[in-house]
């Protein structure tokens, strides 16, 4: 059962010793990553959007009509926010609403959800394998 673990603890250890010469090399430019956001029209958003509309229209249509939307406002090569307006949709939130779901710079999109997944399947694993949970471990002072 700890053979998965120990597999698992070695290839994390091996790429973690490849990426930290990349990172240390890492440059950030936020104003350069603000301006290839802003090269997307709010495409990037889209989703997001999806996801507010989902509760009134439904997650399956509201991930098609975003879609058609997307498709549109790259055709016409205009922003995904006049599209949007345009279009039926447009009545369902308002300007504020849109505005504040279009902003990039506040939506980490479903990072949250997969780490959350991601972690529950490594305890199921542990479970099964009859290894304590990294709680239990912190309990027990490991």
């Amino acid at each position: 059962p700890n053979k998965v673990l120990e597999q698992i603890s070695l290839e994390s250890d091996q790429m973690l010793a490849q990426a930290e010469p990349l990172l240390a090399r890492l440059e950030v430019k936020p104003q350069r990553m603000v301006q290839n956001m802003a090269r997307t029209n709010q495409l990037i958003m889209s989703q997001r959007l999806a996801f507010a509309l989902a509760d009134q229209i439904g997650k399956q249509v509201a991930n098609d009509r975003l879609h058609v939307l997307a498709n549109q406002a790259l055709a016409d090569n205009v922003s995904l926010r006049e599209v949007f307006l345009a279009s039926d949709l447009g009545r369902l939130i308002s300007v504020a609403q849109l505005d504040a779901l279009l902003e990039p710079t506040t939506y980490i999109g479903l990072a949250i959800e997969q780490t959350e997944g991601v972690v529950g399947q490594i305890e199921a694993q542990r479970q099964r394998d009859g290894v304590p949970s990294a709680i239990e471990q912190n309990r027990q002072g490991n």
